[in-house]
This record gives structure tokens, C-alpha cells and sequence, in this order.
């Protein structure tokens, strides 16, 4: 019985074992057996499996057992005194386990490492020596020293002649070595690979490793008690067992990132108004490098965001629905419909790879509760503002060595990514040389008013002087020019890695929402701030569709557009057959300039974010609802407790004269535009939508709740 026994479970663990070569060099396969559906992707459970049947066969073999010997051939040996010791040397085999992992962890396997935590930017000397020292603390000594406790576990258990419990030791110890590779997957630190920087670091860490774990320790052992025989043929077996797959997976990626794919590429850039753009006839050149962009696509002059609040816009940037039907309708908040179409969820089902690299924290499509992208990064570190408030967030050079890395491991497939700029958003603190790009050499105190709350200084004393304001602007349109930059960067980047046999990628370039400066600080009391008033610097942004070969070159398009049209366009222009429900209108016949089409509306409404908490009288208009409605050249603002408002967005842009008294006709055209659209576009009921911990704090300091 026990002989049978033992050989059904030998045929069985080498069925595994064999199961297991070939799900790590040909990535697992999927197949259906009647009803039964079965994914063998994982070599950790296969050989998890494999161990414990090792143990079940352990328990009813009585003869001597191989695993044993083999162990303690490799981890003890006989002085010269013939009593059995443990030797130093054995411990490298868990040392050299542990600079191959580090290594691939910071080289081959990056996106796991950079998925969640990231280093913003290009690390500093101190930052990389940090690195290094994390790779040498988890890796090198975290696993020199398990050895060395597994060893000690193994020989003392070995002299208490205790079979059972010396057989699970092994059975770890074992597991431990031939599961290494999966321990990638984990990555024990979070390095964000620079190419050579990363490279060099990896040089450093092995050294360091090496010197500190072995040679210094070599100099105060005798040499007897070294046995390096195993250690290095460990590691030659483990690289080759890193290294070849490695290879072979390399090759057959670079083959197939050669086939034609499609790319769709949603970028947004964050509080981005369109009257500071070059590309728009701004007086300064902040975006010379989109304005070359622009000649190769087409740019829409009048387009306008539903909510000027980053987490709502972009939901509706995503989701071709207005705020008031998805329901998220400040910062913070969850998304309060959930049976809307999003671009993430149709490209997927189009078979498309989707990402999302966003630059603030909580900028996060899982916190949101929006349909999951396959891959995200967001960030969580914390930098402190010249306001002196710490908050996490990325800055562009950090956001497009993320999507470039995370492109630079997706070429073999169709993919949807969206990346997300921050940087023109307060507190506007560009790096040189952006933060003295459109200043004059302005020394004074960089200050923030004493507020009420942000936006509104408690009082004219505290308001801000000509030159300040003009200074802030300055640089304001530092962080633009700074965002161009990167913008740009990326976009050449992903169109050099296109094949010239597929089809060049689309390209949408837009922003949630704008920024009121510093031009009604004095008639409202409020500047250098976003949604919390709707203004026409707010909600008038930058939209730019680019796709080689499909849209026309260099074209302007006049028309009344929102944010809301962003998505079904997207969807239209991609896969028309495919349908993409949203409130909002596919652009496509206007961006092909097909015969006959006209622009289904010739207005937009936009509201503003819901202000819940109690505020001081004079502040009252915030709690109520407040809604915009651009039509021709008018803008009416409504607030039914500070009353409506109107202005002539063509001679007057920055709303100096308020012409409501004049134009009571043109006053209820657009209060029916909006009566209408209420009616359209129905509320969606919200609740339990609480902000705490963490999120609040953040967007407490940036000033979205009070």
C-alpha cells in the first residue's frame, strides 16, 4: 500500500514539476473541460501543490530521505574534530538569492514595483543611496540572515532526531529556494527604475552586497568553514533561472510590439485655462511645444468643462455624463450612478489594455468608485507647498517617466491609457527655469492672504497687490510652459515607439477645469482659486484631437463643445459600430468635416461643486446651487441668493461689467436653456457620500472642503 501510494504521488509531483517548466516559459494557458474552466497562470501554486505532496510522501516513506541528505550536505559539514557544525558559506545561496531578486525587482520586474509608490522625479544622490541601502537591508541581509536561521533551525532539529519536524523545515527551506522567482511579485521595496540610474544603482547594491556580506566576513571566519562550491553554482542556476526566461519573454515581446496596434492616448492637463495657452493667442509663449502639435490635428476654440472641480470634470471627461447625472459633485466624493458607460470599461470590451496615471493622490478611479482600470498609479508621497501645507501629488517630470515606463512594457498590445498632469494647480511652484520664465525678477514676500477659506482673503487688507498678483500669474504660466514640456515629450515618445505598418495613435488633449487669477479679486473678493464661483476662466478649456492620417491637420473648429462630448467622441471615432451611451454628443462628423453635419447644440450649461458645509454670512451664495450657461457670446451665471449675472464673453472674457440689467430678453433665452436642460438631464440622487481620514485632510488642504 505504502509503496503504491508513494508512487502515485511521484507521478503526480513530477506532472507538477513539469507543469510548472512550462507555465514559466510559455506564460500558462486557458482551457474548458464540459463545464470545468481552468487558468494555469500561477508557478507559486503549482509547485505549492508539488511541496505538499513532498511532505504527504515524506510521512509514509520509511526509507532515508534525499531531501534531507541533500540539505544537510549543503548546509552542514564535518570539522576537523568530526562534529557536524554549521558553515558560513552555506548561507550565500540566500545571499545571492537575495541580490538577484533586488536586481530584478529594480530592472525586470517595474511595474509591479512602481504600480502604487513611485519616486516623483529623477532621485537625488540621497535619494538613490536610500534605495540602495533599502535593497541591501531587505534583500542581502534579510535573506543572508534567513539563511543563516533556517541552518541553525535545520541542524539543531536534525540533532533532536525529530524526522517529522526536520522534514518541514527542509520542505520550507526548499520552497523558499525554487519559489524565489515568484517572490518578484511582491516587490519587498519600490524602486521606480531611471534606465542607467537604475542600472548603476543595481552595480552598487550587488558590491556593497557582496563586500559587506561576504568578503569582510571571510577575512574574520577561518577558510575551512567556507563552502562556496554551492553558493556559486546557486548562482549560476538562479540567474540562469531569472535571465533565460527573461530573455526568451523579451524576444517574443519585441516581435510582437512590432505588429500593428492601436493606442488611444487621453491626456488632461489639471486647472489648464485656455486663454494662458499659446496655441490660443496668449500674449506669452507657454506652450510652444503644443502649438506644434496643433498643426498636426485639430483644435476646438470653444470648449467648456461641466464642473469646474477636478474629480467631477474628469469623471465626466471619462464618462460623457454631466456631474448631475454620475453624482459626483465635489472632490472626495463616490460615484453616485453606476450603471454609465465609461471609456475603461468599453475599451476593455473591446479587447484594449487600460491604464490610468494620475498626479494627485485620491485622484484614483478605485477611491472613486469608478470602473477599475487594469493598471493604475497614483501617488502617496507628500510635499510640502510654499503654502507649507504637505499633500501628494506628482509633478510632470515624475508623471511622464510613469506612463513611459508603463508604454514601454505595453507596445504588444491595443491600449487606452490616460495620464493626468498636475502642475499648472495652486500653489504654483514651478522648477526652474519655469519660475522665472514670465516674471520681471519680482523679489517680494511670496505669500498666501490670511482666508476665510481659499480663494477669499477675509478682508481687502489681505488682498493681493499688483505686483503680487501679476507675480503669481507669472508663475501660473511657468507651470504650463513646465506641463508643455512633458506633454509633448510623451506624446513623441509614444509616436517614435509606433510601428510604421499600424496606424498612428489618437492623441485627446484637454483640461478638468481652468483657474480664476487674479481679475475679480476685486469686484467678488475672490482670486488664484477654481470652483467655488463659476467664471468664464474656469470653464473655458483647451481641446485638441490629433490623429495622423484620420483627422485633418491644422483646423480650428468654432463650435459650442464640452468636456461631456469628450468620451462618446472618443468612442465614435474608434469604434463607431460599438455604441457608447453618454449625455453627451459625438464630435466625429465635425472633426472629419463630413457633408452636411451640424453641431446638434449651439449652447452649454455648467454647475458649480456642491459646498455642504455651513458658511460665514456673507458667503452664504456658496450653499446654494449655482449654474453657468454659455450660448453665442453671453455667459449667464445663476445663484439664486447672490442672483444672476451676465456678461459678454467676447469683448469682456475676465467678467468686468455685468450687463444683466440691459439684456432682460437675453436673460430668459438662457434661464429656458437651462430650465431645459434640468429637465434632460435628471438629478441623480446622492447619499452617504462622508469624506474622512486621509482624503479630507488632503482635500482640506487644497482647499475643496472647508
Amino acid at each position: 500500500m505504502n509503496k503504491s501510494f508513494i508512487r502515485v504521488l511521484n507521478i503526480f509531483i513530477i506532472l507538477l514539476l513539469l507543469t510548472a517548466v512550462a507555465v514559466y516559459f510559455t506564460g500558462g494557458w486557458k482551457f474548458s473541460i464540459s463545464s470545468l474552466h481552468f487558468n494555469i497562470k500561477s508557478i507559486a501554486r503549482i509547485l505549492n501543490i508539488a511541496l505538499i505532496l513532498l511532505l504527504l510522501k515524506t510521512l509514509f516513506q520509511k526509507d532515508s530521505y534525499k531531501i534531507e541528505a541533500f540539505l544537510e550536505k549543503i548546509l552542514c559539514r564535518e570539522n576537523e574534530k568530526n562534529k557536524e557544525t554549521f558553515t558560513f558559506g552555506s548561507s550565500l545561496i540566500f545571499l545571492v538569492a537575495g541580490i538577484i531578486l533586488g536586481i530584478c525587482d529594480g530592472l525586470f520586474e517595474p511595474l509591479k514595483s512602481v504600480k502604487y509608490i513611485f519616486t516623483p522625479l529623477t532621485p537625488s544622490g540621497l535619494e538613490r543611496l536610500t534605495t540602495i541601502g533599502k535593497m541591501l537591508l531587505f534583500y542581502s541581509a534579510g535573506f543572508f540572515a534567513l539563511g543563516i536561521i533556517i541552518s541553525f533551525i535545520i541542524y539543531f532539529l536534525k540533532n533532536l532526531q525529530n524526522k517529522l519536524t526536520f522534514t518541514l523545515a527542509a520542505a520550507f527551506t526548499l520552497s523558499f529556494i525554487i519559489l524565489s522567482r515568484s517572490i518578484t511579485a511582491f516587490s519587498l521595496i519600490k524602486p521606480e527604475p531611471y534606465g542607467p540610474v537604475a542600472i548603476i544603482d543595481c552595480i552598487v547594491f550587488a558590491i556593497l552586497s557582496i563586500t559587506i556580506f561576504y568578503i569582510i566576513p571571510k577575512q574574520i571566519f577561518s577558510r575551512k568553514f567556507l563552502n562556496l562550491s554551492y553558493p556559486i553554482i546557486g548562482l549560476i542556476v538562479i540567474s540562469l533561472f531569472y535571465l533565460i526566461p527573461h530573455f526568451i519573454a523579451q524576444s517574443r515581446y519585441q516581435k510582437e510590439a512590432k505588429e500593428p496596434h492601436s493606442r488611444v492616448i487621453l491626456i488632461t492637463i489639471d486647472t489648464t485655462r485656455a486663454d494662458h495657452l499659446g496655441l490660443y493667442d496668449y500674449e506669452r509663449n507657454t506652450t510652444p511645444n503644443l502649438e506644434k502639435l496643433a498643426k498636426k490635428g485639430t483644435l476646438f476654440l470653444r470648449a467648456y468643462s461641466q464642473m469646474t472641480t477636478t474629480d467631477p470634470s474628469h469623471t465626466t471627461i471619462l464618462s460623457g455624463a454631466y456631474p448631475r447625472t454620475h453624482g459626483l459633485l465635489k472632490n472626495g466624493m463616490k460615484l453616485g450612478k453606476k450603471d454609465l458607460d465609461f471609456l475603461q470599461s468599453w475599451f476593455k470590451k473591446q479587447g484594449y489594455t487600460t491604464a490610468a496615471i494620475t498626479s494627485r493622490a485620491f485622484l484614483d478611479p478605485d477611491y472613486m468608485e469608478l470602473p477599475p482600470f487594469d493598471y493604475k498609479s497614483v501617488p502617496n508621497h507628500k510635499f510640502k507647498t510654499k503654502r507649507g501645507k504637505k499633500y501628494k501629488y506628482d509633478i510632470a517630470t515624475g508623471t511622464y517617466n510613469r506612463a513611459k515606463l508603463w508604454i514601454e512594457h505595453n507596445l504588444d498590445k491595443d491600449i487606452f491609457l490616460w495620464v493626468h498632469f498636475w502642475d499648472p494647480h495652486g500653489s504654483y511652484d514651478p522648477p526652474a527655469p519655469y519660475n522665472s520664465m514670465f516674471n520681471n525678477g519680482y523679489k517680494g514676500r511670496y505669500r498666501y492672504p490670511k482666508e476665510i477659506f481659499p480663494g477669499f482673503p477675509i478682508n481687502k487688507n489681505e488682498y493681493y497687490s499688483k505686483e503680487e498678483a501679476d507675480y503669481l500669474t507669472s508663475l501660473y504660466d511657468g507651470e504650463i510652459a513646465f506641463a508643455d514640456k512633458y506633454v509633448a515629450k510623451l506624446i513623441e515618445y509614444i509616436s517614435k515607439k509606433t510601428p510604421q505598418n499600424s496606424e498612428a495613435p489618437l492623441f485627446v488633449i484637454t483640461s478638468d477645469h481652468g483657474e480664476t487669477l487674479g481679475e475679480i479679486q476685486d469686484k467678488r473678493g475672490y482670486c488664484f482659486d477654481h470652483g467655488k464661483i463659476i467664471t468664464y476662466s474656469q470653464m473655458h478649456v483647451p481641446l485638441l484631437f490629433i490623429w495622423e492620417g484620420k483627422i485633418p491637420q491644422n483646423e480650428k473648429i468654432d463650435g459650442i463643445v464640452g468636456l461631456v462630448d469628450v468620451a462618446p467622441t472618443i468612442a465614435d471615432l474608434v469604434n463607431s459600430k460599438n455604441k457608447f451611451s453618454a449625455d453627451g454628443i459625438s464630435l466625429k462628423n465635425l472633426l472629419l468635416k463630413k457633408d452636411g453635419f451640424n453641431l446638434e447644440r449651439n449652447a452649454i450649461v455648467s454647475q458649480r461643486r456642491l459646498i455642504d458645509k455651513e458658511t460665514p454670512p456673507q458667503y452664504r451664495f456658496l450653499n446654494a446651487r449655482e449654474y453657468a450657461v454659455v450660448k453665442d457670446r453671453w455667459l449667464l451665471r445663476v445663484n439664486e441668493i447672490r442672483g444672476n449675472e451676465l456678461y459678454d464673453i467676447i469683448k469682456d472674457p475676465l467678467e468686468q461689467i455685468d450687463l444683466i440689467k440691459d439684456n432682460k430678453t437675453v436673460e430668459d433665452e438662457l434661464l429656458k436653456v437651462l430650465d431645459q436642460w434640468k429637465k434632460e438631464f435628471p438629478e441623480t440622487k446622492i447619499s452617504g457620500n462622508i469624506i474622512t481620514g486621509d482624503r479630507a485632510k488632503l482635500l482640506k488642504s487644497l482647499g475643496y472642503i472647508q
